[in-house]
C-alpha cells in the first residue's frame, strides 16, 4: 500500500503545472489509496491527509462541474470515515455539506450515489446525536427516497431500500407509528428482492429485514414473524461468513437476540444454546474495540441470565453480573444501548437476589436503575423497561425492607412503564403484570379493597390476552391466584374460590418440567391454607390443610435454600401444621410445624418480618407447655426484633414494623424468667426489644471525645455519617409524601446506613473501643443506679414481675397481685376519663383515678417499696421507673391508698426513664455539659388561636425569668406579645432559641395524638400551619441543654397502643434531643395549678446561694406536688374550713424524667 501511494506520489509531482484537470484527477487517484491504507491501518492521521489531498482535488475543480460532483463524493465518504474512527461529530457535519455541494452538482448518473452516500451520513449523525435529532432522521428518510425516485442502479436500489428501511424503523422506535414500522418491512423485504445472490451487500440486506421482522415481532407477535426473521438472519450469517465480512459479529448478535427472544417465549433449549455457542465462538474471535463487541458481550449476557433462570446454574448468573458491570462502566449516556445496559444490569442483579436475598444487590439495582430513569426522556424506546424494572426492583426491596417510599415508587414507576407501551406491543402483558403486583402489594399494606380489584382485573387481563409468552402464563396464573386467594379470604366469595383453585391447578400443571415448579406449588398450598381457614367444617379443613401441607413441602423441597420466598413457605407450612394440629392433636404435624416456624426463623437471607413473624408463631405454639422450648424462642424473637427497624428505614418506616409486634418483648422476659433464667437475660430482653428506635439516634449522637483524641480520621468519618443519617431522617411535613419522585435520598440513606455499619465494625476492632455503641452491659446498668434504684415493670399474661437494679445487685420481686388482664382494663378506663373529662364530669375522673391509684398501691408500689427497704435499709426511697406495655402512661409515682392514706408521693421520690440506653445516654449528656454556659428560654401562650386561653401562663413564664435573670441570660416569647416586645413563639423561633437553651420552659397547649404519636405537638401562635411536633424535637441536636420544663398538655405521655414500648412522646423527644432532665404531664393539666407547680419547683432549685441545684429536680417536683395535692383537699373559699378528698387529676398528671 506504502508502494502504491509513493507511486502516485511521483506520478503527480511529473505533472506539469499546479493545476487543472489532469491534476485534480490524480489527487483523487492518491486521496483514494490514502484512504484505502488508513482504513487497512486504522490510521487517522492517514485518513487526515487523504482528505487534505481530495480537498485539493475539488478545489481545482470548480470549472468541472461533473468531476468536482465526484471528488465532493469521496470526500464525504473519507469525511465520515474520519468521523467514526475519531468519533467527530464536526467531521460527520463537514461530510454532509461536502455531500450536500456534490448532489447539487452532479450528473444524473453520479446523482443517486450521491444520495445515497448523503443519507447514509444523516443516518450515521442521527446515531452521533443519540437519536435525538429526529429532524435528521427525516433528511436521511427522505434523501433516501429522493434516491430511490431518481431511477438508481440495479446495484444502488437494494442499498437505498436497505437504508430506508433501517431508518424507519429507527424512526418508529423514537415515535412509535406502527406506519413507519410497516414501511421499515416492505422497504427491506424489496432490498433483499431487489438483490441478487451475488450482491455483494447481500448479507447486510437479509440481516436488516431480519432485524426488521424482529421489530415488528414485537408489535404483531405473530411466530411465522419470529421464525422468518431467524431464518433470513441465519442466511445473513451464511453469506457473511463465506465473504469474511467485518460486519459478521454484528449479524451474529442480532441472530442470537432472536433466538434467545424464541426461546423466552417457548421455553426452546436448543435455540439458547444455539444463540450462547454461537456468541461465545464470535466473542473469542473479536477485540473490545471491534464495533459489535460490545452488542455481543451484552447479547451473551442476557443468554447466560436466561440459562440461570431455566437450569439455575450459579456460574451463570455470576459471569451475566460481571459482564454487564464491565460494560455498564464502559457504555456513556450518549450510546443509544446505556439505559438498556443499566436495565439489564439492574435485571440480573434481581435474578440473583431471588435466589441469595442479598438486599445489597438490591441497592445497587435501584441505584442503578434510578440513575437510568432520571437521564431518559419518555420518548427513548428503552424507557418503559427501564421504569418497569424499576418497579420490580422496588417491590422486591420493600418485600425484604419494608420502605413505604419503596412501595409507592414501585406503583407509580409500574403505572409509567405500562402508559409508555401500546397496548399491541408484545411487551404489554409484562407492564400489565408489573403494574398488578405493585398493586397487590399496596393493597396488602392500605386494605383498600379497590386496590385488590384492580389488580386482579390486570392480572386476567394479561392470563386471557392473545399473547405469545406461553412460558410466562404459569407465573401470571400463580400471581392471579394470589391476588383471589386473598379476596376470597376477606370475602369469602364461592366464585373467587373456584377461579383461584381453577389457576392455581393451571399453573402447577404448565410448570410440571420447569425448574420454578415451586413457585406456582407454594401458590397453591397457600390457597389451599386460606380455604381451610374459612372452612368451619372441621373435617373439610382438615382435608384441605393436608392439601395445603402437601403443595408446600413439595414446594420448599424443590426451592432453592435462600430463596427470597423461602420463609413466606415455611411459615405458610408451619401455620397449615399448626392448625391440623390444634384441630387434631396430631403430634406430627405439632413437630413438622414447630420446626418449619424455627426453620424460618433462622433463614438470615429472608425478610426480618418474616424471620419475627416465625419465631412469634413458634412461640406462641408452644406456650408454657415447654418453658425452656419457649425461653429459646423468645431469645430468638427479641434477638430479631432489632433487624425490623435497620436504621436504613425512616423513622415512620420503623414505627409500622415494630408495631406489629407490641409486648413481644415483655412476653419474652416473663418466659426467661419462668424458665429460670438470670434476671439480667430478663433486663436484656427488654432492652433489645423497645425503644429500639430511639436506640438508632441515641447510637448516632453518641459522645465522641475518647475516640476524636486516640483516633481522630475515624472519628471524623463516623461523625460525618451520622450526620449524614440525621440529615435524612423524615420530617412531619415528609410523612405523608407518596415517595414518587426518583430523586436519589433513599438511596443514600441506603449507602449512609450501610457505611456507618462498616465503621462502627471497624472502630470496635480498635483496642479499648470494642463495646463501642454496644447496649449497656449488666456492670453498666448496676453503675447507672448509684443514685437510685432502676425498676422495671413488666407485666405479662402469666407472670408480673419488678425488674430491680440497684448498685449492688440485679434481682426481681414477683408482683402477686399484678395481671395483665386487670392493668389492660385500667388503662382503657383512665384513656376513657382522661378523653372524656370536663367539669361534669372532674367528679368521676377523680374517682376513676383514685381507684388506680389504690390499684397502684396495692399491686406495684407498695410490694416494691417494702423489698426495697428491706434491702437498702433506707426509709426514703430514690426510684426511677421503667414500665413496659400497658404500665407506660400510669402515674405509678403517685400510687397511694385510700383507705390508709399510705402513699408513693410521700416514700419515694419518683422519675421516670423509657430505656436503660436512654438513662445512660442522658447520664453521659451530663456529663459533657457540666460547667458549659446557655441561656434560659421561656415561652407562653396566654391566648392560642383556636384554643381556650390560659391565663397564668404568662405569669408563670415571667416567674421564671426574673427567678433565673440573676443567674443567666435568658429571653421570653409570648403570645400575645408582651408590652416589652417580646416576639410570638412559632415554631421557627422556638427552634432557633433552643439552639442555645440551658433551661426551657414551654406553658403552652399540648396535644397527644392518637394515632401517630410523632405528630403529638405543642400549640405555638403558628401551630395551624406548623405544629411543633415530636418529630420535630426529636430531629434536633441541642448542644447546651440541660433542664426542660413542659408545663403543657399530655406531654409524658404515648397514646398509640402498639408503640407505647418505644416512648414516642414530648418528654422523651426533648431527652433524645439533648435535655438529660425533663419535666412533663401525662395528661391535661389546669393552668393555675400548673404555675403553682413550676413556681415552687424553681424556688426549690434556685437556693438561697443564687446556684442552680439541678441534681434537686427529683425532689423539687415531688415537693410542690405535694403542695399541690394538700391544697385540692381545702376549699378555695376562706370562710370554709373543712378538708375534702384530694383530686388527683389535678396534682397526679406531674413526672420527672431523668435520675
Amino acid at each position: 500500500m506504502a508502494d502504491e501511494i509513493q507511486a502516485m506520489e511521483a506520478a503527480l509531482e511529473a505533472l506539469p503545472g499546479r493545476d487543472g484537470p489532469d491534476r485534480a484527477a490524480a489527487l483523487n487517484e492518491l486521496a483514494k489509496a490514502q484512504w484505502r491504507a488508513a482504513l487497512q491501518e486504522h490510521e487517522s492521521s492517514l485518513l487526515q491527509e487523504a482528505i487534505s489531498t481530495i480537498q485539493l482535488a475539488v478545489s481545482m475543480s470548480e470549472e468541472i462541474p461533473d468531476k468536482q460532483a465526484g471528488y465532493l463524493n469521496n470526500l464525504g465518504i473519507f469525511l465520515g470515515d474520519f468521523a467514526s474512527m475519531e468519533k467527530s461529530a464536526a467531521a460527520l457535519e463537514q461530510s454532509v455539506d461536502a455531500l450536500e455541494r456534490g448532489k447539487r452538482c452532479a450528473p444524473d448518473h453520479l446523482r443517486c450515489t450521491l444520495l445515497l452516500n448523503l443519507a447514509n451520513t444523516l443516518r450515521t449523525q442521527y446515531e452521533f446525536r443519540s437519536r435525538r435529532d429526529i429532524n435528521g432522521l427525516n433528511r436521511a428518510i427522505s434523501t433516501y427516497r429522493e434516491g430511490l425516485d431518481a431511477n438508481p442502479t440495479p446495484s444502488n436500489k437494494p442499498k437505498l431500500l436497505n437504508g430506508l428501511g433501517a431508518s424507519l424503523l429507527d424512526r418508529f422506535t423514537a415515535r412509535h407509528s406502527l406506519e413507519d414500522l410497516q414501511d421499515a418491512c416492505d422497504a427491506a423485504r424489496e432490498a433483499v428482492e431487489e438483490s441478487d445472490e451475488g450482491h455483494p451487500f447481500r448479507a447486510v440486506f437479509l440481516d436488516t429485514y431480519a432485524y426488521v421482522l424482529s421489530g415488528l415481532f414485537d408489535y404483531e407477535p405473530s411466530m411465522d414473524i419470529l421464525n422468518t426473521s431467524i431464518s433470513w438472519g441465519q442466511e445473513a450469517i451464511d453469506i457473511a461468513e463465506e465473504q469474511r465480512s467485518p460486519k459478521l459479529p454484528l449479524f451474529v448478535a442480532n441472530l442470537a437476540s432472536s433466538l434467545i427472544r424464541r426461546h423466552r417465549i417457548n421455553a426452546s433449549q436448543s435455540d439458547l444454546g444455539d444463540a450462547i455457542e454461537m456468541l461465545e465462538s464470535t466473542l473469542a474471535t473479536i477485540v473490545s474495540s471491534d464495533p459489535a463487541w460490545h452488542l455481543c458481550s451484552l447479547t451473551y449476557s442476557l443468554a447466560l441470565q436466561y440459562r440461570f433462570e431455566s437450569s439455575g446454574a450459579r456460574g451463570d448468573i455470576e459471569t451475566c453480573v460481571a459482564n454487564l458491570r464491565e460494560l455498564k462502566e464502559h457504555f456513556t449516556e450518549q450510546e443509544p444501548r446505556w439505559p438498556l445496559i443499566h436495565s439489564a444490569f439492574a435485571s440480573a442483579l434481581i435474578r440473583r437476589c431471588d435466589v441469595d436475598a442479598v438486599v445489597g444487590d438490591l441497592d445497587t439495582a435501584v441505584r442503578t436503575l434510578k440513575d437510568a430513569a432520571d437521564h431518559l426522556s419518555e420518548e427513548n424506546p428503552f424507557a418503559s423497561t427501564v421504569y418497569g424494572d424499576l418497579s420490580v426492583a422496588l417491590l422486591a426491596r420493600f418485600e425484604l425492607r419494608g420502605s413505604m417510599a419503596d412501595l409507592y415508587l414501585s406503583q407509580s414507576t409500574a403505572q409509567k412503564s405500562l402508559e409508555l407501551l401500546p397496548a399491541t406491543s408484545i411487551d404489554y402483558t409484562i407492564a400489565l403484570t408489573t403494574c398488578a403486583d405493585a398493586l397487590l402489594r399496596s393493597y396488602e399494606e392500605k386494605d383498600d379493597d379497590a386496590l385488590l380489584n384492580a389488580a386482579i382485573d390486570l392480572y386476567e387481563d394479561a392470563v386471557t390476552r392473545d399473547c405469545v409468552w406461553t412460558r410466562l402464563r404459569p407465573g401470571r396464573l400463580t400471581a392471579l391466584g394470589f391476588a383471589l386467594q386473598l379476596r376470597y379470604g376477606r370475602h369469602k366469595q364461592d366464585a373467587d374460590w373456584r377461579r383461584c383453585s381453577d389457576v392455581c391447578k393451571e399453573a402447577v400443571d404448565l410448570s410440571a418440567d420447569s425448574p420454578t415448579l415451586y413457585l406456582p406449588l407454594g401458590q397453591q398450598g397457600g390457597a389451599f391454607l386460606e380455604k381451610a381457614r374459612a372452612d368451619a367444617d372441621v373435617s373439610q379443613r382438615a382435608i384441605q390443610l393436608r392439601q395445603a401441607i402437601s403443595s408446600l413441602e413439595q414446594s420448599l423441597g424443590l426451592m432453592p435454600a435462600h430463596h427470597s420466598n423461602r420463609a413466606l413457605w415455611l411459615n405458610n407450612l408451619g401455620l397449615a401444621c399448626e392448625m391440623l394440629y390444634k384441630d387434631s392433636g396430631d403430634q406430627k404435624a405439632y413437630t413438622t410445624a414447630l420446626a418449619r416456624y424455627t426453620e424460618a426463623a433462622e433463614l438470615p437471607t429472608a425478610a426480618p418480618l418474616q424471620r419475627v413473624t416465625a419465631a412469634y408463631r413458634a412461640l406462641v405454639l408452644v406456650g408454657r407447655s415447654d418453658i425452656q422450648e419457649s425461653s429459646k424462642l423468645a431469645l430468638l424473637a427479641i434477638r430479631l426484633m432489632p433487624t425490623l427497624s435497620p436504621r436504613l428505614l425512616k423513622r415512620q418506616e420503623q414505627k409500622s414494623m415494630i408495631s406489629m409486634f407490641s409486648g413481644l418483648g415483655s412476653y419474652g422476659a416473663a418466659l426467661l424468667l419462668e424458665a429460670g433464667h438470670d434476671v439480667v437475660d430478663a433486663v436484656n430482653a427488654l432492652e433489645t426489644s423497645r425503644g429500639i428506635m430511639n436506640s438508632l439516634l441515641i447510637d448516632i449522637r453518641t459522645d465522641l471525645t475518647v475516640l476524636e483524641e486516640q483516633h481522630e480520621s475515624l472519628a471524623a468519618r463516623f461523625a460525618d455519617l451520622c450526620f449524614k443519617l440525621e440529615s435524612k431522617s423524615d420530617r412531619p411535613s415528609q410523612l405523608a409524601h407518596r415517595g414518587d419522585s426518583l430523586d436519589m435520598s433513599s438511596e443514600s440513606r441506603i449507602a449512609a446506613a450501610k457505611a456507618f455499619d462498616d465503621v462502627v465494625a471497624e472502630i470496635r476492632e480498635l483496642d479499648g473501643f470494642h463495646d463501642f455503641l454496644q447496649p449497656p452491659t449488666a456492670a453498666e446498668y448496676q453503675a447507672l443506679a448509684v443514685s437510685s434504684h432502676i425498676v422495671f415493670l413488666n407485666v405479662a399474661s402469666f407472670r408480673s414481675d419488678a425488674l430491680v437494679v440497684s448498685s449492688e445487685r440485679i434481682w426481681n420481686i414477683s408482683l402477686q397481685k399484678l395481671n395483665l388482664e386487670d392493668a389492660v382494663k385500667r388503662a382503657n378506663a383512665l384513656t376513657e376519663a382522661i378523653r372524656n373529662d370536663d367539669a361534669t364530669t372532674r367528679m368521676a375522673t377523680n374517682d376513676q383515678i383514685r381507684q388506680l391509684l389504690s390499684w397502684l398501691w396495692a399491686s406495684v408500689v407498695n410490694p416494691i417499696q417494702n423489698e426495697l427497704r428491706r434491702d437498702s435499709g433506707e426509709t426514703k426511697l430514690r426510684v426511677c421507673w421503667i414500665s413496659t406495655g400497658v404500665m407506660t402512661n400510669f402515674p405509678i409515682h403517685a400510687a397511694a391508698d385510700e383507705a390508709s392514706g399510705d402513699n408513693a408521693m410521700d416514700t419515694i421520690i419518683s422519675c421516670y426513664g423509657t430505656t436503660m440506653k436512654a438513662i445512660r445516654f442522658s447520664q453521659q449528656k451530663l456529663a459533657q455539659i457540666s460547667g458549659r454556659g446557655g441561656q434560659a428560654l421561656v415561652v407562653s401562650m396566654k391566648e392560642t388561636p383556636g384554643e381556650k386561653s390560659l391565663p397564668f401562663a404568662e405569669e408563670e413564664a415571667e416567674s421564671l425569668l426574673s427567678l433565673l435573670r440573676p443567674l443567666m441570660p435568658g429571653s421570653m416569647l409570648s403570645y400575645p406579645p408582651s408590652q416589652s416586645g417580646t416576639a410570638a413563639p412559632t415554631k421557627p423561633s422556638v427552634l432557633t432559641e433552643l439552639d442555645t437553651a440551658a433551661i426551657v420552659l414551654l406553658s403552652c397547649h399540648g396535644v397527644a395524638d392518637y394515632d401517630e404519636p410523632s405528630l403529638s405537638r405543642l400549640l405555638l401562635s403558628d401551630w395551624q400551619s406548623e405544629p411543633l411536633t415530636v418529630a420535630d424535637i426529636t430531629a434536633q441536636r441541642l448542644p447546651c441543654a440541660r433542664t426542660a420544663y413542659l408545663s403543657a398538655c399530655h406531654a409524658a405521655v404515648g397514646r398509640a397502643a402498639d408503640l407505647l414500648d418505644e416512648g414516642i412522646h414530648m418528654a422523651a423527644a426533648f431527652q433524645l434531643a439533648g435535655f438529660p432532665q425533663v419535666v412533663g404531664t401525662l395528661w391535661q393539666v389546669n393552668d393555675r395549678r400548673a404555675m403553682q407547680v413550676s413556681r415552687r419547683v424553681w424556688e426549690v432549685l434556685i437556693g438561697e446561694d443564687g446556684r442552680l441545684r439541678y441534681e434537686l429536680l427529683g425532689e423539687a417536683l415531688n415537693a410542690a406536688v405535694r403542695e399541690l395535692r394538700e391544697s385540692t383537699k381545702m376549699s378555695e373559699d376562706e370562710d370554709i374550713d373543712m378538708e375534702f378528698d384530694d383530686e388527683p387529676f389535678l396534682w397526679a398528671p406531674f413526672v420527672y424524667m431523668g435520675l
